[in-house]
Order: structure tokens, then C-alpha cells, then sequence
């Protein structure tokens, strides 16, 4: 018996607007990692962009993340986490992105625990307030003190836009980013294995080659599963018919339009 409402899932097209999407990247020295929390991290749609060529999911619900453990990939928690859950971050991702030292240090003997070492990505503040140090000098301060937690590696900065207040990634913007992570990794002799400039929204200024160089990481979901970006717009070389919504008809009348 089939079950209405559903949602009927086009996987190819996920598969071929992540491959499009990984080609068109690699082009500006950008690496992707695939959002699943769109689709509550459905393994096969998980499986669907992995088959596009990414291999790092990123998720904000640990829920979502136990999911999707068990594939062949690295997976992130997509957003800060609670100081009640840190036992469960290091369990089912590979990356967390914080902005809190109390948080650093409960992760950092979380994974002591679990003979882990837990990679984490510092977030800095550009203006959309949704998180991270908002000076300089609190995120340079806050990425030195990650450097010293046992069973924790520092591997990149961040910066979340076009999310709390609309702010958007812009060329100025993104540029603030890399001199700070450049001065992160002077300050402490690394190198940083991620700059995660922005969400799909900022695929247009990546694609109109105003992505600063420097930034080699963009969070990617709703590009991949829908096909579009910043303000909803179509991103070129995706598809945006890969979900459709299947209903019965119950009932077929011509009615007044008022009462």
C-alpha cells in the first residue's frame, strides 16, 4: 500500500549537482564539504554526495551525525557544541567548530577519554553575529590556548555569513578571514588545514572569481540537494528538481471563492 503524502527523492541529480559543484571548486583551489542536515542526513542522500566526490560531511544535529557514521567519510559538527554533549561530539565527529575555551577543555578530556584526537575549527565573528570572537585578538588568543589541549588539533578557521543577520560574504569580508587565520598560523607555527569561508551563499562571489585566495573550504547543502544559493537563487551547472512532493487528490470540486 503506498503512503501519502511523501517526498520522492532524485538522487542522481543530488550526485551529479555535487559533482558539478566539486569541479567547479576545485577550479578556485576549493574544497567542499557536503551539508546533509537538509535531508536529516538520510544515508542515501549522505551516499548520494559522497558518489559527487566529497568527503566530508557536515551536519548541526549529533543525531544526524550517528546516522552517517558508519560511511567513508569525515564528518563535522556544524555548528558550536554544548558542554552536555561533548562525550557524544568526539564519538561521532571527526571536527567540531567552537569558539569557547571552557567547551575546548571539556573536548579536549573528552577525547583523552576516548583515545581520540578531536580536530577542531575556530570560528571569528564578521559581522552576521551567529558566533565566534568578535576581535581579533580574542580568536588569535583563543587559538593559542587550542594548541596546547591535549587530544586536540587545531585545523582551521571559520566564519558563518548570510545566516543570524545577513550578513554577506563579500571579497573584504572573506580577505579579513585569511589574514587572520595567515596570522594564526604564524603565531603558532601550523598550518591550517581548512579556511571555511561561507555556506552555498557563497558560491556567486567564488564563481564571479572574487573569492579571495586563501579560502579553500565552503559548507555546501542547499547547492547540492536543491540547487540554489545566496537569496534562493538557481546556482549554475545544478539541477533544482531533485524533491518532489506526491499526494492523493481527495477531492475535486468547483467551489465559490468566499463563503
Amino acid at each position: 500500500m503506498n503512503a501519502y503524502p511523501r517526498i520522492n527523492i532524485h538522487l542522481d541529480t543530488i550526485t551529479d549537482n555535487t559533482k558539478n559543484m566539486v569541479s567547479v571548486c576545485a577550479n578556485h583551489n576549493v574544497k567542499p564539504a557536503g551539508v546533509t542536515k537538509l535531508a536529516c542526513a538520510l544515508p542515501e542522500v549522505a551516499n548520494a554526495i559522497l558518489a559527487g566526490g566529497i568527503t566530508l560531511l557536515a551536519d548541526s544535529r549529533l543525531s544526524n551525525l550517528r546516522k552517517i557514521k558508519h560511511l567513508r567519510a569525515q564528518t563535522l559538527l556544524l555548528r558550536l557544541p554544548a558542554l552536555s554533549e561533548v562525550e557524544e561530539v568526539v564519538e561521532f565527529a571527526d571536527i567540531s567548530l567552537n569558539s569557547e575555551l571552557v567547551t575546548l577543555q571539556a573536548l579536549s578530556k573528552a577525547a583523552q577519554a576516548q583515545g581520540k584526537r578531536h580536530q577542531v575549527i575556530v570560528m571569528h565573528d564578521l559581522g552576521d553575529l551567529r558566533e565566534g570572537g568578535f576581535f581579533a585578538e580574542e580568536t588569535l588568543a583563543l587559538c593559542r590556548e587550542a594548541t596546547h589541549l591535549p587530544g586536540i588539533e587545531l585545523v582551521g578557521l571559520g566564519t558563518n555569513l548570510a545566516c543570524y543577520g545577513g550578513v554577506e560574504p563579500s571579497s573584504s569580508n572573506q580577505s579579513q578571514l585569511v589574514a587572520l587565520a595567515r596570522q594564526v598560523e604564524a603565531d603558532n607555527q601550523l598550518t591550517l588545514q581548512y579556511v571555511s569561508g561561507a555556506s552555498s551563499a557563497g558560491l556567486g562571489l567564488m564563481m564571479r572569481s572574487e573569492l579571495p585566495e586563501g579560502v579553500n573550504q565552503l559548507r555546501l547543502g542547499a547547492s547540492l540537494l536543491m540547487g540554489i544559493g545566496l537569496n534562493d537563487d538557481p546556482v549554475p551547472h545544478t539541477r533544482q528538481d531533485t524533491f518532489q512532493l506526491e499526494a492523493e487528490i481527495i477531492e475535486i470540486k468547483v467551489k465559490p471563492s468566499v463563503p
